[in-house]
C-alpha cells in the first residue's frame, strides 16, 4: 500500500483479526533490495 512517499508492507492475520506492519520503505529506495534485507519469521 502506498502512503504519500512510502510503501507500507503488511501481513493480514485473519485468524486473530490483526494486521501486522512489516516494513515502511521510502518510494525512491530499491524495493527489492530493501525487502530482501527484511527479517522474516520461519
Amino acid at each position: 500500500m502506498r502512503v504519500k512517499n512510502y510503501y507500507v508492507y503488511f501481513w493480514i492475520d485473519e485468524d486473530n483479526s490483526k494486521v501486522q506492519v512489516t516494513s515502511v520503505i521510502y518510494v525512491s529506495r530499491d524495493q527489492s533490495v530493501q525487502l530482501a534485507m527484511m527479517e522474516m519469521e520461519e
